[in-house]
């Protein structure tokens, strides 16, 4: 069991409070460990007692004349928990409404949002707004008024009851575990035990035995607390000694309660407070000190509660999976060698136990390669032979949680040996892809090996981790497909590009304009009066072959991509669906339908990966026939860094305000864009994938104007050279500059020496040729 460090406390109190943090440390011990908390002695007592009067009347039921009447239900037991959330009138649209779609959806209980008495909020939310109460700061009024309405109201229907705060995300799975383990019948306060920062220890008129549950992470108390309070609350309101409302709730709990928050130190581990501030969350989730936690404090932007409840979520359905599993590898143990055969193949494959020799390899193509990772995730394959490339996020991620999972599985019983391990570093990783059975790794860590039971050693160890990562059971979910007659409205500028605006229109009159509307925006004083003329000449041939699939936007003002973009969107209502276009970029009829399924107003905003062109200077023939495909990694890649072209329905685009016309110049006003959807309360999903319909074209981009900031400047260098060329062509052209390295002007002159060597030797075999079957046809004659 874990150590429990608790503060010096007089002997009066001493036996209770160690009698209950022996038994809280119990219960934290069990949850921590992932199992059901066992029960106390005297839970254990009471348990016995009331198997014994279940027998007494069950033997007295036994000795009494049957009859047919069914005895009456027992009056049924209180709920688990009630949570109050403490908030205010301008928080009720944001912060509640997220707070109440993430996990104020699972409460063991029930769970209501508590307010000033002129506060409005959404009509579904179940909001209590407290007479006489405002929203004024410090909340001490909110706060005690709340608890009163708990007991009035909920005191004898629940076992538990939390005061929360709006910005802190609680997950009530293991909070339900935890609290099911405690008796609630005993004066209980839990949470986070503080006792006021540097500036306020000593000044916040506490005893030197006291204490308080800091209020962000959330506190509970028992039934039996609560009851011992009430009829305190009046005092305890009229007699503050601080503006901190969770001060002044454990001053009350103590005087009246008799009990002081928890000193259990595991309690800074599960009710978490984050010292970042508003940056608390906003990095990687899957760290080990998130994933012990009950709740998790502060979250003041909405977005990132439903993120958190996101992530949550899906390392709740990674542990069905990982279940899931392990009962396929039982029937596979379980089953006699000689009639493993009847099983499925599905369930030999999932049931086998992990090993890296499970593909079988007949051929020399079915080999899987290892890709090899430094401890600076440096990546290194038999295809990238760059030593500088990092590794990709997602593959970061999994050697990092695979490397968490395994010192979590060796620190579970670590302890009971009398022994702790702490991952210093990973030296190297080998990481490879089966593709019938799982992810296969080999982890080469650095460990600090402490033996604290007996003579106390501390070293350096270095271990080798073979680990394998096995597939789950496929699933198919089948998604209909929406409807196709939706019509996408493509906005695009038109300014000084009259080649491209041609090359654009004779791309729309391929494809046709079926489910299509094209509105022009026309920068008429940007062009000559000879391109205007050809402009506009050609738009008046496209609307006249079309009709009212093509709209005419002609503006004197000067281009800017934001305004031109939201000017042709005025055109629009809020049910309209809108594709933001550049006239480089051509696409074909696939990739609007993708448009259609893949943006849901008010939901899902598209964001399509388009595949970029390097510059064609840089393609020699011989490399790219001409008529190879248009996506060919030999001709361009993915932007994966591109937000400029974005699908969303208007009313979506009005909600967060658009795109910002103060942007002037190059970029920056698709990011700025991005940023503000992902962070608009409305809770938007960006969706993103690859789109081979749309092919950007290659074009120079004038980096150097004197209206671009520096950010700006960065960001227009960087999509320059990364499109001049392939990483292959830039290798090959360094190497063989001589000018660059000494050695390439002689492997210059080997290597031509090696060419005329082979002409030579061909030309001498092909004349050897000749002669024989000159010499094969003279014999025959």
């Amino acid at each position: 069991m874990r150590s429990l460090r608790r503060m010096n406390v007089h002997w009066a109190g001493c036996v209770t409070s160690t009698l209950l943090g022996v038994y809280i440390g119990m219960q934290l011990f069990a949850l921590l460990q992932g199992a059901g908390p066992p029960p106390p002695a005297v839970q254990r007592q009471e348990e016995g007692t009331a198997r014994h009067a279940a027998s007494l009347r069950a033997a007295r039921a036994a000795a009494a004349p049957r009859t047919t009447a069914a005895p009456p239900p027992p009056p049924p037991g209180p709920d688990l928990l009630f949570v109050g959330v403490m908030t205010a009138d301008k928080f009720l649209d944001s912060r509640a409404v997220a707070v109440y779609d993430t996990w104020g959806q699972t409460v063991p209980g029930s769970l209501e949002f508590f307010t000033s008495e002129t506060s409005g909020g959404p009509a579904d939310l179940p909001i209590v707004r407290l007479r006489g109460v405002t929203d004024q700061y410090p909340p001490q009024k909110k706060s005690f008024m709340m608890l009163k309405h708990m007991y009035e109201n909920y005191g004898d229907k629940y076992e538990w009851f939390m005061r929360a705060d709006d910005d802190v995300y609680v997950r009530t799975d293991r909070l339900g575990r935890f609290l099911r383990g405690i008796n609630s019948s005993q004066p209980m306060f839990i949470g986070q035990a503080g006792l006021g920062n540097k500036a306020e220890f000593g000044r916040l008129s506490l005893a030197s035995q006291d204490n308080y549950c800091m209020g962000g992470p959330g506190i509970v108390m028992s039934r039996a607390t609560l009851a011992l309070i009430y009829p305190h609350i009046r005092q305890c309101l009229a007699n503050l000694y601080t503006t901190h409302e969770d001060v002044e709730i454990g001053r009350c709990v103590k005087k009246y309660a008799g009990v002081s928050c928890l000193w259990n130190y595991e309690m800074r581990e599960i009710f978490y407070h984050d010292q970042k501030g508003t940056d608390a969350f906003t990095g990687n989730l899957k760290v080990r000190k998130f994933l012990g936690t009950i709740t998790l404090h502060p979250i003041k932007v909405p977005t990132l509660l439903y993120r958190l409840h996101n992530f949550f979520l899906s390392e709740q359905v990674q542990e069905e999976q990982r279940k899931k599993l392990e009962r396929y590898r039982q029937v596979v143990r379980s089953t006699p060698e000689d009639q493993l055969d009847t099983l499925s193949p599905l369930t030999r494959r999932l049931g086998s136990p992990p090993k890296l020799s499970k593909l079988a390899v007949t051929e020399p193509e079915q080999e899987r390669p290892w890709a090899h990772l430094n401890n600076h995730y440096f990546m290194h394959t038999e295809k990238t032979l760059n030593p500088s490339l990092t590794a990709q996020m997602h593959l970061r991620n999994g050697v990092t949680d695979a490397t968490n999972s395994l010192m979590d599985y060796m620190l579970s019983f670590s302890q009971e040996r009398g022994r702790s391990l702490k991952l210093q570093e990973l030296n190297y990783a080998y990481h490879r892809v089966d593709p019938l059975h799982g992810v296969d790794m080999v982890l080469d860590l650095v460990l600090q090996y402490v033996r604290f039971r007996g003579k106390r050693v501390v070293q350096t160890v270095r271990r080798h981790a073979y680990m394998q990562q096995p597939f789950g059971v496929p699933e198919v979910r089948v998604v209909p497909r929406r409807d196709t007659s939706t019509v996408v409205n493509v906005v695009v500028a038109v300014s000084k590009k009259v080649k491209p605006f041609y090359r654009f229109c004779d791309n729309l009159e391929q494809i046709g304009l079926d489910g299509m509307r094209i509105i022009f925006v026309f920068h008429e004083n940007d062009v000559s009066e000879e391109e205007k003329e050809a402009t506009v000449t050609r738009m008046q041939q496209m609307q006249a072959s079309y009709g009212e699939s093509i709209s005419i936007i002609n503006t004197a003002n000067t281009f800017n991509r934001a305004s031109s973009l939201m000017l042709g969107a005025s055109l629009l209502t809020d049910d309209d669906l809108v594709l933001f276009m550049d006239i480089d970029v051509l696409f074909d009829a696939a990739a609007i339908d993708s448009v259609r399924q893949f943006v849901v107003q008010g939901k899902q905003v598209y964001f399509p990966i388009v595949f970029s062109q390097y510059n064609p200077e840089s393609l020699g023939l011989a490399e790219v026939a001409a008529d190879s495909p248009e996506v060919d990694p030999r001709r361009g890649r993915f932007r994966n860094f591109g937000f400029g072209i974005c699908a969303v329905y208007v009313s979506d685009l009005k909600l967060v305000h658009g795109l910002d016309e103060g942007i002037t110049g190059w970029g920056k006003e698709d990011v700025d864009f991005a940023n503000r959807l992902l962070k608009s309360p409305q809770n938007y999903t960006m969706m993103r994938t690859t789109e081979p319909g749309m092919i950007h074209i290659y074009h120079p981009m004038a980096c150097s104007s004197a209206n671009l900031t520096r950010e700006q400047r960065v960001m227009c260098e960087g999509s320059t050279s990364t499109f001049e060329a392939s990483r292959e062509t830039v290798a090959r052209e360094v190497l063989s500059d001589y000018r660059i390295f000494p050695f390439a002007e002689a492997r210059a002159a080997q290597e031509a020496m090696r060419v005329r060597a082979e002409a030579k030797k061909a030309k001498e075999a092909k004349a050897e040729a000749a002669k024989a079957k000159a010499a094969a046809a003279a014999a025959a004659t």
